[in-house]
């Protein structure tokens, strides 16, 4: 019974993989409203995360921004298996706009390696698949629950020509290797850390965060360069965006409080499309309450 419900899944990802980009949104979208309807557990940790972050923003504009988040958010699914079955050619022909390379380029051209700090905004696969015009990319990866899918995403995520490396000390030493020679390293800054993490404030909570790029910055002397890319009606425009300058601070709390504000600076540009259905602070400082209804 499950290879034959994992053989329906691979189906319908092919499937929903060859649908035109509007489509695949409008299905993503439509779960989006349903999740709403339902007030699911990705609905009620989209209203917290806002209710905390922005205390002050009005119930009416906050429960319209929820909604819109949700939408956002689902079509990133379709958008993925799109994008990993089409390729990298596909997602050139499909990028609008592409502004701050030359806070990348510049860098690379002194052999200097780079860290791009992708929040969970937009369609971060889609901003993967850019990586490997500028140099070697090297991502970390972990295997996803699910058994049947784990060929689906490193094929996908190998044909948009990114080095996957393993969520462990071997995959840090290999992006550890792949700065010091000058190349690319994405990482996604505002995932909770299991472990290498500090207390800093994020829009003005206490948000359980990443150490590695910090440790990353001291150890190779390399640069950061926030980055994500914003949906548009016809496809997609890429930003590369400076971070706050404290965020090359010897100093680990002055380091990591800068690298949090590169975030907001991040989803001040495009709120809605922020993953908020993720428990940014699951992880309370102290013995703090749960912030989270489900």
């Amino acid at each position: 019974m499950n290879s034959f419900l994992a053989t329906i899944a691979r189906s319908l990802i092919y499937i929903i993989g060859l649908l035109p980009l509007p489509v695949a949104r409008a299905l993503g979208s439509g779960l989006g409203r349903l999740s709403w309807l339902a007030q699911d557990r990705g609905a009620l940790t989209t209203t917290d995360n806002l209710r905390m972050c922005f205390p002050r923003m009005q119930d009416e504009e906050r429960e319209a921004l929820a909604k819109k988040s949700l939408r956002e958010t689902y079509k990133i699914a379709g958008e993925t298996f799109v994008v990993w079955q089409r390729g990298r050619a596909w997602c050139e022909k499909h990028t609008l706009e592409s502004q701050g390379e030359e806070l990348l380029r510049t860098p690379l051209a002194q052999g200097k390696g780079v860290i791009v700090a992708m929040p969970h905004m937009g369609n971060w696969e889609f901003l993967g698949s850019h990586l490997a015009r500028f140099a070697k990319a090297t991502c970390m990866y972990q295997p996803p629950k699910k058994d049947y899918m784990e060929n689906i995403v490193l094929n996908g995520r190998t044909s948009l020509d990114l080095t996957l490396v393993p969520t462990n000390r071997k995959g840090i030493t290999a992006q550890l290797k792949a700065l010091n020679a000058g190349e690319l390293v994405a990482i996604l800054p505002d995932q909770v850390p299991t472990q290498g993490g500090i207390y800093s404030p994020f829009f003005g909570l206490d948000a359980f965060t990443m150490t590695l790029i910090h440790g990353f910055v001291q150890r190779t002397g390399c640069k950061v360069v926030m980055g994500f890319a914003q949906r548009f009606e016809s496809g997609f425009k890429i930003f590369f965006i400076e971070p706050p300058a404290e965020i090359y601070s010897s100093d680990e709390q002055v380091s990591v409080s800068a690298l949090n504000r590169g975030i907001e600076q991040c989803v001040a540009m495009c709120p809605e499309q922020y993953q908020w259905e993720y428990k940014r602070f699951k992880k309370r400082l102290g013995d703090g309450p749960d912030s989270y209804r489900a």
